[in-house]
């Protein structure tokens, strides 16, 4: 490209200008407290789900009769 008065010739050997870089945000106390709660909420959370779970469990498979105290008893039968 030949250098002219209106569009002079682009160097592109110039260094460039570079944009300031601003240093990463450093997490706060506000931060930790917040990261705090909700791990402590994901556990209570996830102890509830277990719990629950295992209550579900034991309504869908009723325990056998040997252990519930609710079954009717069954008559002796002699060995002849």
């Amino acid at each position: 490209m030949p250098f002219n008065d209106d569009h002079p010739a682009f160097d592109d050997d110039a260094p460039r200008p570079r944009r300031r870089e601003s240093p990463a945000p450093q997490p706060t106390s506000s931060h930790s407290l917040v990261y705090l709660v909700l791990l402590a909420l994901g556990v209570a959370i996830g102890a509830m789900g277990l719990w629950l779970g295992g209550k579900l469990a034991t309504r869908l498979q009723p325990q056998p009769a040997a252990f519930n105290p609710d079954a009717k008893s069954k008559e002796a039968v002699a060995h002849a």
